[in-house]
Order: structure tokens, then sequence, then C-alpha cells
């Protein structure tokens, strides 16, 4: 077999890293925009206000349900999607990245997590949409509220993360339970945005939408641009063999 035809494969390999990039971007961008449509267009209204007082108390919209402690725990919950917290966690993950000798995959977590935040913001100011009017605070003096930056950094944060774990572990089940852990993490901090009453369910949704479809996005691009670099995106940590005598 010629060299020609030794690096076809590679070569397939490569596009389709580069086909599963813009698919999923494509995919993300359409619908976010069907959400947005459908919105805006009022016809969630009904959804957005149904979902919205599952959790609220029947007699006091702006007391959520279940005791002090789940309340708190909400509270506590929501924090892991704040800036403050994402913040730290990417900025750790890009330290240790450097330490690591991982540069490439260091600027690629710094870049797509800021190019994240700055899309974030000014779809927030393009859309302008008021938090929920059940909130003790006045909606008009927080931040717009779609997309949910809680639900879109989050996703965006800890599955990069996730994925670039899951490249140093050996084990199928390993790189998945990584993936499930920061799904469901990020879940949590979506659902636990509606329950505080700060967000529409549909500020939510959208919020998952951007948030999984650029991780995706940014990170079939960086295997694609790392293969055609000859750039390893990780050294699993492998089991050895033992050899025959």
């Amino acid at each position: 077999m010629n060299t020609a035809n030794r690096s076809r494969p590679k070569r397939e390999r490569d596009s389709s890293m580069l086909r599963a990039a813009l698919f999923s971007l494509a995919i993300g961008v359409i619908a976010f925009a069907a959400i947005a449509l459908l919105t805006f267009s009022g016809w969630l209204d009904g959804f957005d206000e149904s979902a919205l007082l599952v959790f609220r108390s029947p007699d006091d919209l702006t007391d959520p349900i279940g005791s002090r402690t789940i309340e708190h725990f909400m509270r506590d919950l929501t924090a892991l999607g704040g800036t403050f917290v994402l913040t730290l966690v990417t900025i750790v993950t890009v330290v240790y990245l450097l330490f690591d000798r991982r540069r490439d995959t260091a600027a690629y977590v710094a870049v797509a997590v800021a190019l994240n935040a700055a899309a974030n913001f000014l779809l927030k100011e393009v859309f302008a949409r008021l938090r929920p009017a059940i909130m003790d605070a006045d909606p008009a003096m927080m931040s717009p509220a779609f997309p949910s930056g809680h639900a879109q950094s989050s996703a965006m944060v800890y599955l990069t993360i996730a994925l670039i774990i899951g490249q140093t572990l050996p084990q199928r089940w390993q790189r998945r339970f990584a993936l499930c852990v920061a799904a469901l993490l990020t879940l949590s901090i979506g659902i636990s945005r509606v329950y505080r009453g700060v967000h529409w369910p549909t500020d939510v949704l959208a919020g998952w939408t951007l948030g999984v479809s650029w991780t995706l996005f940014c990170w079939f691009l960086y295997v694609y641009v790392s293969r055609r670099r000859g750039i390893q995106t990780a050294e699993p940590n492998r089991t050895p063999t033992p050899s025959s005598n």
C-alpha cells in the first residue's frame, strides 16, 4: 500500500471532525433561533408560566416550594454556574494545562470560554428580556434574561473540562462517567435558576442549546486542528501490558 492510500483514512477522519464541528454549530444556531422565535412570538408563554409556577408556593408566588434546606441547596447549586465560580474554574484549568505543557489545549479553553461569554452578553443585550416578575428584586434592575448565562456558561465550562479529562482516561465508562457528571451538573444549575425564579424556562433552554452546541463545535474544531498540526490532544493513561517471557 502506498503512502497516499495509507494517509487517506487519516484525512477522512480529520474531515469528519470538521464536518462534526460545523454540524454542531449549525444545529445549535437553528435550535436557538427556533426557541427565540417561539418565545418572543408568545407561543411558549403558557409553557414558561406553567413550568415556573411548578416551583412556586400557591399561597405566595415569591416563595419557592420546599423547606429552607432545599432553598439553601438550590442557592448553593446555582452559584456553581455563576461568573465568579466559572471564571475561577477556567483559570485553574488553564493554569494546570500550562504547567502540564499543553499550551494548545490551554489556549483552546481560554478562547472558547471567552467567546462563549461574549456571545451570551451580546445576545442578552439584543433580546433584552426581563426577568420573571415574581422575583423579590426588581427585574428591570438585573441583566437581561435571555439566554441564561448560568445555563450557557456552565454547559460550556463543565462539558469542556469533562471532554479534556476524558482524553486521559483509558476506559470508555470512565469517559462517559465524566461527561454524565458534567451534564448532570449543567442540568441541575439550569433547573435551579427556574426554581429560584430568576429565569424563565425558555431562557434556560436557550442557554443549554447554545452552551452545548458551542462546546461541541469548539471541541471538534480543536481536535481537527490538532490532528492537522500533528498534535496529540492528550496522552491517555493506559495500564501497561505485562510482557511474556
